[in-house]
């Protein structure tokens, strides 16, 4: 039963944080970064719904029975969390774009935030390189995925979770000129990922649903600690 138990934990860390990137990081040229004059920061939608996972929840101990308890009892949180944030008009996402633009314009690049046509793809939003329209040098591609909340024990406090994966496209729209991966989270450890380590947690899911301004505000302290990581692999 307690391998039965492991087993499940990392199937559901694997499924919270989803799979590994499939690109390798590449990194930025100090040359090429020098010829760039403006950028144009493409970020996705908001998710629409925040993950809200406890990787020891009890009810996995009791077997296949257990663990569909324990996915309803899970599912039922992130939707009433999701619920929440949307209904006071968190934008997590927006906000790390906007806090991304700052850094750059500190770099001495023209930044700006540009829309484009992102396409839902299971839970995420991806975009096909083609269907870029900027003008811009070049194009900063942000896909955060898995956001949300996650903890691995049953009296182990939810840390406020983002992965990140950013992409620096230069006039032809094709071949990376940067690709970088991020994570904010204090559970995953990977040397493809610079992992962020969070300041913000909370001790079980009635403090996190009582006060979800405070989850907002989390969320939106993992976006501008990634922002900022993104902005100084950039910074020339």
């Amino acid at each position: 039963m307690i391998v039965f138990c492991r087993l499940v934990v990392v199937a559901m860390l694997a499924g919270f944080l989803g799979a590994c990137a499939s690109h390798a990081p590449v990194e930025a040229s100090a040359s090429k970064l020098a010829a760039i004059k403006t950028i144009a920061v493409l970020s996705p939608p908001e998710p629409e719904t925040y993950r809200v996972e406890n990787l020891s929840h009890p009810g996995i101990v009791f077997g296949l029975v257990g663990g569909l308890v324990a996915a309803a009892d899970q599912s039922a949180k992130q939707d009433k969390l999701s619920s929440a944030l949307k209904s006071q008009g968190a934008a997590i996402v927006s906000g790390m774009a906007k806090q991304l633009v700052s850094h750059l314009s500190r770099s001495g690049y023209k930044a700006r935030v540009e829309n484009a046509p992102w396409e839902k793809k299971g839970s995420d939003f991806v975009l096909a390189y083609d269907k870029i329209q900027s003008d811009a040098d070049a194009v900063l591609i942000m896909e955060p995925t898995q956001m949300g909340f996650l903890a691995t024990g049953p009296v182990s406090d939810y840390v406020p979770t983002i992965k990140l994966e950013a992409t620096l496209l230069g006039k032809d729209r094709k071949e990376p000129m940067y690709r970088g991966f991020y994570i904010h989270s204090g559970q995953y450890r990977d040397d493809k990922w610079k992992t962020i380590t969070p300041k913000t947690t909370f001790p079980n899911f009635e403090a996190m649903i009582s006060n979800t301004k405070a989850v907002a505000d989390a969320l939106n302290e993992a976006g501008a600690a990634l922002a900022q990581s993104v902005g100084a692999d950039l910074r020339r």
